[in-house]
């Protein structure tokens, strides 16, 4: 069975890759997706030192 942590950090990169894909389509808002990618680096990194403790 697939541990949550697991789970969570599969989630967070799938999130970091659409928000990655819908800031190239959208060339308005550069710092917004900006600010969305670090917080969704910061809530993957957290998972994934999670997962490996």
């Amino acid at each position: 069975m697939i541990e949550l942590t697991t789970l969570l950090f599969g989630v967070f990169v799938v999130i970091g890759l659409v928000i990655y894909v819908v800031s190239r389509l959208d060339k308005r808002s550069g710092y917004f997706y900006g600010l969305l990618m670090a917080m969704d680096a910061l809530l993957a990194g957290t998972m994934l030192l999670a997962r490996l403790r």
